[in-house]
């Protein structure tokens, strides 16, 4: 299971849950259930809630969408809305949500773009950082001079 390898990685609840793509509260509770019953528990464990109606990869073509004006897809001029990506969804894959639902759905989809690019600076940080180590420990090694002279006999 994908988010309990992360929770042994190191990672805290709610990074999981982000990464993942469930509630915090998920993922809580399948900790829990782990710490008491160990991974056989975890595939014991019945799943609740209602099953997700778009697939992983009809998310990834609707954040490929939204990255487009939507008078490309034959709405008026202007910004994305809620009702614009509800009617988008239901034209591109036959399934029909309520505003609010899509509403939650797109700031779950900015978190996730939220993240990577966080993930992306911070490994562009942990760069720069080793490269000033590099720089540093050069300026600190003693440079090999020629000597003077011949060789001591």
């Amino acid at each position: 299971m994908e988010a309990l390898r992360l929770f042994l990685r190191g990672f805290n609840q709610s990074q999981v849950a982000l990464r993942v793509g469930v509630h915090r509260q998920s993922v809580s509770r399948w900790v829990r259930v782990y710490k008491q019953s160990g991974r056989r528990g975890l595939r014991r464990a019945r799943h609740v809630g209602r099953r997700p109606t778009l697939s992983a990869a009809q998310l990834r073509s609707l954040e490929c969408a939204l990255k487009r004006r939507p008078s490309r897809y034959g709405f008026a001029v202007g910004r994305w809305t809620a009702a614009k990506v509800r009617d988008l969804i239901e034209r591109r894959t036959g399934v029909r949500y309520h505003s609010a639902h899509v509403s939650r759905l797109l700031r779950g989809l900015k978190e996730r773009r939220r993240q990577a690019r966080y993930q992306n600076s911070y490994a562009e940080l942990g760069r720069m950082v080793a490269a000033a180590r590099l720089a540093r420990r050069a300026r600190r090694l003693p440079h090999s001079q020629p000597q003077s002279g011949g060789p001591i006999s």
